[in-house]
C-alpha cells in the first residue's frame, strides 16, 4: 500500500521526468555576492546571511539566478583565483557596500574593469562614495521588514532592466569604463573630442560640489536621479558638438522634467546645476 509521502514523492518523480531536454540542460544564471562576511556569529556574517537568504534570493531566484558568495565556494583550489574568476565570469555580481569594506570594494573594481553588470547594495542611513553613486544602488534597512520587501523588488527590477540592457548590446558602464572613455577623448587630436572632454570634466566637478549626501542616497528610490539628469545633459551637449549645432539652454531646462515633482530635493539640485551653467 502506497503511503501519503509514497505518492508525494512519486508525484515530484514523475514532474521530473516531464522536463524536456532543453529545461534539464539549461544553465541557471549565476550572481556572485561581495560583502562583507566576518566571523562565524558576527553581527557582519548574521546581517550578510540575512540579506542574501531574505532579500538577493527571494529577488532572484524566480529570475533563474543561482547565488554564491566567496565563503560557499567549495572547489577545490586557490581560493583568491576561484573569487576572481567569479567576479570576471559572473552573469551578475551584486556588492554590498554597507561599512565601506576595503575587500568589498577591491572585489567590485575588478568587476567594473570588466564592465560587466553589477547592482550596489548598501545599509540605509549610510553615505554612497561618490565615485559610484551614479550607479544602481539599492539601499535597505534589514531590520525594517518594509524595508525588506522595497530592496527585493528593485533588485528584481534593476535585474530585469540589465538583462533588456544586455540582450540590446548596450555597454555596461562603470567608472572605470567612464574614466578610460573620458581619457581617450581628451587624448584625441579631433578638437570636438577634446571639448566634450573638458565638458564633460566640468560637469562632474559642479555635481560634485552641489550634490547632497541625501540626494544620493535617493538613487535606488527615484529612477530618475540628479546622475539620471547629468547623463542626459551629456548625452545633449554631446550631440550637440558632435552635430555642430548650437545648443539650446531649453534643451537644458526639459532635462529636468525626468526629476519627479515629488523629489523636491533633487529637483532643487538640478536647479542649482542650470543656474550656474551660463545661458545659451
Amino acid at each position: 500500500m502506497s503511503t501519503a509521502g509514497d505518492a508525494t514523492t512519486g508525484g515530484i518523480q514523475e514532474a521530473t521526468l516531464t522536463l524536456t531536454e532543453d529545461e534539464a540542460d539549461a544553465p541557471s544564471k549565476t550572481c556572485f555576492i561581495v560583502c562583507p562576511i566576518g566571523d562565524n556569529n558576527s553581527e557582519i556574517r548574521k546581517f550578510s546571511n540575512q540579506v542574501k537568504t531574505h532579500i538577493i534570493d527571494v529577488a532572484l531566484t524566480p529570475l533563474g539566478y543561482e547565488t554564491t558568495r566567496a565563503d560557499v565556494i567549495d572547489k577545490s583550489g586557490n581560493i583568491t583565483t576561484q573569487i576572481v574568476n567569479q567576479l570576471i565570469e559572473a552573469d551578475l555580481v551584486i556588492a554590498d557596500l554597507t561599512g565601506h569594506n576595503p575587500n568589498v570594494f577591491y572585489e567590485l573594481a575588478i568587476r567594473h574593469a570588466f564592465a560587466k553588470p553589477f547592482i550596489h547594495l548598501m545599509q540605509d542611513g549610510e553615505s554612497i562614495p561618490f565615485d559610484v553613486a551614479q550607479y544602481r544602488t539599492v539601499f535597505l534597512d534589514y531590520k525594517d521588514l518594509d524595508s525588506a520587501a522595497a530592496a527585493r523588488s528593485q533588485i528584481t527590477e534593476m535585474t530585469k532592466d540589465i538583462e533588456a540592457e544586455q540582450a540590446a548590446g548596450r555597454t555596461v558602464e562603470t567608472p572605470v569604463v567612464h574614466a578610460v572613455n573620458r581619457q581617450a577623448l581628451g587624448a584625441s587630436s579631433n578638437p570636438e573630442q577634446q571639448e566634450i572632454a573638458q565638458i564633460g570634466e566640468t560637469v562632474e566637478r559642479v555635481e560634485r560640489l552641489l550634490r547632497p549626501e541625501a540626494a544620493s542616497r535617493k538613487i535606488s528610490r527615484v529612477r530618475d536621479s540628479p546622475s539620471k539628469f547629468t547623463e542626459v545633459l551629456m548625452d545633449i551637449i554631446e550631440r550637440n558638438v558632435l552635430s555642430n549645432r548650437p545648443i539650446e539652454y531649453s534643451q537644458i531646462e526639459r532635462a529636468q522634467n525626468l526629476i519627479p515633482e515629488e523629489d523636491a530635493e533633487t529637483r532643487a539640485w538640478a536647479r542649482k546645476l542650470l543656474d550656474v551653467l551660463p545661458p545659451f
